[in-house]
């Protein structure tokens, strides 16, 4: 990763990956102990998921290839293993939507640059 000269993502790709960064961080912080402890495969699965988004982050291709590998790839399936309806986050569960945010991150983005 840190080998060769780097092309940061564009907008709203790379505010729109932070954000999810940030948000899959707050989730299990909040749930790494007592009763609203993540499962381990649940986390194994989560961690899993997200671990190339720094490298795709500043190891953008033009043509998107990346982005989109990182959905199918990595985010959707753990959707489709956990999130449980595609909501967001759900208070005091287990479920978080990784698409679902990655996806109102961009339009956030998007609307806030076309301001």
């Amino acid at each position: 990763m840190l080998e060769r000269p780097k092309t940061l993502a564009p907008e709203p790709y790379l505010s729109a990956y932070l954000e999810l960064l940030y948000r899959v961080s707050i989730f299990v912080r909040s749930r790494s102990e007592g009763e609203n402890r993540l499962p381990d495969e649940q986390l194994y699965d989560l961690m899993d998921a997200i671990h190339n988004i720094p490298e795709m982050l500043i190891e953008y291709e033009p043509s998107g290839y990346k982005e989109r590998e990182m959905v199918s790839y990595f985010l959707k399936p753990y959707d489709d293993k956990w999130a449980k309806g595609g909501s967001k986050w759900v208070e005091g569960s287990h479920c978080i939507a990784l698409v679902a945010i990655l996806d109102e991150a961009i339009r956030s983005v998007q609307n806030r640059d076309s301001s």
